[in-house]
């Protein structure tokens, strides 16, 4: 099965060799049958990736939602969190010099 940059990269030279080559291809009409197997093809990998991007993302935001319950913190959150306390320190320790 091909990936999603090769998916990309393949559509990209697809519609390039088509912007090209346009007017031979709409005169000949066995390479209007091949285009239209192409397009087909093309559509059906697109749409299979499609799929599975929206999944991994649907499974990525189910694990998120559960880590959540569970009260795990994310890297970037632990480092907001941090920082935070650091800055009421300091903004504690300002105070009490004035």
């Amino acid at each position: 099965p091909l990936f999603r940059s090769e998916i990309e990269l393949s559509c990209r030279c697809i519609f390039f060799l088509l912007r090209i080559h346009h007017g031979q291809i709409v005169a000949s009409k066995s390479l209007l049958l091949t285009m239209d197997s192409l397009r087909q093809q093309t559509r059906k990998r697109v749409h299979e990736t499609k799929d599975m991007i929206g999944f991994n993302i649907a499974g990525l935001k189910f694990l998120q939602r559960k880590m959540e319950e569970a009260n795990v913190t994310f890297f970037d959150e632990a480092i907001e969190t941090q920082k935070k306390k650091k800055k009421k320190k300091r903004n504690l320790s300002l105070k009490a010099k004035w």
